[in-house]
């Protein structure tokens, strides 16, 4: 039975990519380069680099779809903090496409390609910079390790910018942020430990992957800064999501309605 579950992640990837996405998708597994996979499913192309965590990127996001059901939200601002390649910042945008998104992405080969994968879509920004708990700059501090998992510093004359949640929300003028999704490899422990109360009450789903090996405070802080607020936690895979509860009781009702109405 050995042969089962490669039989079901072949026809799983078919699915969303197509046969030849599918195969363009393996060959990337074997052999550097660039790769421009299909996303039949979706309408649109990808670009990764092959032998990379590129592929491990799409297939968690784009093809498995992990960020499905965590958000019961009419979404219409989103910021990607760590968009990577940009499978995120392209999956919610199909799944909303009325959101307005900005994505941050500090690496400059991801940030290309992030620019590349999303091109074309409406009301989509994507930054050249971390999430920080403040504005300021950033250095990398493991360069050689796989692009899906850079961690990086403050660092005064580092090269790469630094927004915060609360710069974000100045600089867009948005009121609110319907999801915020964090996958910053240990930064997350600066944003959640600066300013909270100017950002937390302003967020109405919050997913964010801790990275507890790198920033053991990270967990506690963010109950710290959950503690004040009104919400519903739950895990999904690596990710703890967290969703305001008066939003999941505005569903409910609104389920409810159309219940009736049918």
């Amino acid at each position: 039975m050995r042969w089962l579950l490669p039989l079901i992640a072949l026809l799983r990837a078919i699915s969303v990519l197509g046969v030849r996405g599918a195969f363009l998708f393996m060959l990337a597994g074997i052999r550097r380069g660039r790769f421009r996979v299909p996303l039949s499913r979706y309408g649109r192309s990808i670009v990764i680099r092959g032998v990379s965590s590129d592929r491990w990127v799409l297939n968690s996001v784009l093809i498995c779809e992990e960020y499905r059901g965590m958000a019961e939200v009419e979404a219409r601002t989103i910021v990607d903090a760590g968009a990577n390649i940009g499978c995120a910042t392209l999956w919610f945008k199909l799944q909303f496409p009325a959101a307005r998104i900005v994505a941050l992405e500090p690496d400059p080969e991801n940030y290309s390609l992030a620019v590349e994968n999303t091109r074309g879509l409406p009301d989509v920004t994507v930054l050249p910079a971390g999430l920080w708990g403040f504005k300021t700059h950033l250095k990398v501090v493991n360069p050689d390790a796989w692009k899906y998992a850079l961690r990086v510093e403050e660092c005064a004359d580092g090269p790469i910018s630094a927004e915060s949640l609360v710069s974000i929300l100045e600089m867009t003028g948005w009121e609110h942020i319907d999801i915020l999704k964090m996958d910053i490899e240990g930064a997350e422990a600066s944003v959640l430990a600066t300013d909270v109360h100017r950002w937390i009450g302003k967020v109405n789903v919050l997913i964010v992957e801790l990275h507890q090996d790198v920033a053991p405070q990270c967990a506690r802080l963010l109950c710290q800064a959950l503690a004040s607020a009104d919400f519903r936690l739950s895990w999904r895979g690596e990710d703890l999501v967290a969703t305001r509860m008066p939003l999941l009781q505005h569903s409910s009702s609104r389920m409810r309605s159309a219940a009736v109405m049918d």
